[in-house]
């Protein structure tokens, strides 16, 4: 009873982080899709906080509610995708969005490449039932220990790269799109197709060109949150 407490206060807690000062009721997943549907609706974005849609590629940029998160921004379909178990991932226009989440962190932070951090949270560690990309920069902790471990463009058995407290699997990609989309790399890894709802995945910028692709999942007190490697104000 006590765990399933603290999963519905973190809940709680992501949808504020999620939707700022107007966060929705904890039990209302769908808040978030409705803001999506907002932004298709307006005609000419920017307005508020829906930045882009982007209809030949049908995804909508939306800026973080939260005040707490001054350089975060969430890159989502324009159409209905519950999470990262959706068969939708690993088809286009959702099996580029690596890429253009990429590019529109690029463009909105302007910050060095290898500061720039995306991810995805499972289904267990997220608090809406839309898709939803978070674009921000690194952290500073996640961008020093993926530099420190050496790390090859295949996922390994071990070591895992330790973060702050967690461990997470890691690799080097040279591209985000296609076959080398973060989302089919990590069927490389024993366990994740049949467990699509329990993954997480951030991508990174490494310094020397590429990107680390990193994964973990949800298991134990670990909800699988790798918006946990991302600084949501992008401050060094």
């Amino acid at each position: 009873m006590r765990t399933r407490s603290y999963r519905l206060l973190a809940a709680t807690l992501c949808v504020a982080a999620v939707f700022g000062s107007a966060a929705p009721s904890r039990a209302d997943r769908n808040a978030l899709w409705a803001r999506v549907q907002r932004c298709v609706a307006e005609p000419k974005p920017p307005y508020r906080s829906c930045l882009l849609h982007n209809k030949p590629h049908q995804f909508v940029v939306l800026k973080d509610g939260a005040p707490s998160k001054t350089a975060a921004y969430l890159l989502l379909p324009d159409f209905k995708v519950p999470g990262i178990e959706s068969p939708d991932v690993f088809v286009l226009p959702i099996l580029n969005f690596w890429q253009f989440g990429w590019d529109e962190a690029a463009a909105y932070l302007k910050v060095p490449a290898y500061r720039i951090g995306l991810a995805v949270n499972s289904a267990v560690g997220r608090s809406q039932d839309q898709l939803h990309m978070h674009l921000s920069c690194a952290a500073p902790k996640a961008v020093a220990a993926l530099a420190a471990a050496h790390l090859t463009q295949h996922f390994q058995a071990a070591p895992f790269v330790e973060i702050g407290r967690k461990t997470y699997n890691a690799r080097l990609v040279d591209a985000l799109t296609g076959k080398d989309s973060p989302f089919k790399l990590i069927l490389e890894i024993p366990g994740a197709k049949e467990h699509m709802r329990d993954q997480t995945i951030a991508v990174i910028g490494a310094r020397g060109g590429g990107y680390y692709v990193v994964q973990d999942f949800a298991h134990g007190s670990d909800d699988g949150v790798a918006e946990a490697l991302l600084d949501e104000t992008c401050t060094l």
